[in-house]
């Protein structure tokens, strides 16, 4: 009985999930999430129908995927092919183990909806200077809810949509890099046992250990960042020291960064130091600043990025 648009679907959404006034948690539980059939059939109905701009709709698709907020899936040979020469099945590519590589992947373990209140940023400086290179990744968290909340982990629910976004916010993040770094240091951040389900003090540190998925290597860190509150975190590692190839003097690095599925446009910057004496002869795609010994990317990761700088000694 009520018009759903493009404007009211997130209130729609948070103001359905939520229990009715006298409804058991049990009942409500079981179908909290009904809505998304209603929602979907309404939708698949007016496609049926023809009252589509499809051009319209095939240019949202496209952004959808293109953009990691969908995965498509088909038992069929060709097809799947294609949909992963694009990227648009989910997985990470066989061409991915080439040159340096970085996902940051970060998982809610606060039994809440707190990421909407959650803002991160993403700065990644590489230093091909050295031997073998190094790279730091600084991850910036923000959290924009402002009531005053006790950090205690546990498994419950609120009265409504809103209340739990405003929690703290419980995570583990992981991070992809090429399989043969080493980490060489990294923040350090204590969570208090009292705040965790365990009860046991997690004393931050960072575990380090392969991929299963491919040649990769995931460095993976429990955090707690309360409201009104930003948090700094920082990873330092060695890179294999294939990511610079050399042919006659003339020297490349790429630079694979893949968003994390389903994430909005974390502002991203990217910090290449080129070997010694050498200068840039190309990048792709345009750089922010090109300077004396340096590249500089200021951008959002609103999809995968592939950076590829040239230079000569």
């Amino acid at each position: 009985e009520e018009m759903v648009t493009g404007q009211s679907i997130v209130a729609y959404i948070r103001q359905a999930w939520g229990p009715e006034d006298g409804e058991t948690v049990g009942d409500w539980w079981s179908q909290r999430k009904s809505f998304m059939g209603v929602i979907a059939g309404a939708a698949w109905q007016r496609v049926q129908g023809g009252k589509v701009d499809w051009f319209a709709l095939a240019q949202v698709l496209l952004r959808l995927v293109e953009e990691r907020h969908l995965f498509v899936y088909l038992e069929h040979p060709e097809a799947e092919a294609l949909l992963a020469e694009h990227g648009w099945d989910g997985g990470l590519g066989s061409g991915a183990a080439a040159g340096d590589f970085l996902m940051v992947l970060g998982m809610n373990m606060g039994y809440n909806k707190v990421n909407a209140r959650v803002r991160e940023s993403i700065s990644y400086q590489v230093d091909l200077r050295q031997s073998p290179p190094q790279a730091t990744l600084t991850l910036v968290y923000t959290h924009t809810g402002s009531v005053d909340v006790p950090c205690k982990q546990e498994p419950r629910y609120g009265t409504s949509y809103e209340d739990m976004m405003e929690r703290c916010y419980w995570y583990y993040v992981q991070v992809y890099v090429p399989a043969g770094s080493q980490l060489v240091d990294a923040t350090r951040i204590p969570v208090p046992g009292e705040s965790l389900l365990s009860g046991e003090d997690e004393e931050g540190g960072v575990a380090v250990y392969p991929v299963e998925e491919g040649p990769w290597t995931a460095l993976g860190v429990f955090g707690l960042l309360p409201p009104a509150s930003t948090q700094t975190r920082s990873f330092t590692w060695t890179l294999p020291a294939d990511v610079v190839k050399w042919e006659n003097g003339a020297g490349s690095y790429t630079l694979q960064v893949r968003k994390q599925p389903g994430t909005l446009a974390h502002p991203l910057t990217v910090e290449v130091r080129l070997p010694t004496g050498s200068v840039v002869t190309d990048v792709a795609p345009s750089a922010t600043v090109i300077e004396d010994g340096g590249v500089i990317y200021q951008t959002v990761l609103r999809q995968d990025w592939r950076f590829e700088l040239r230079f000569r000694r």
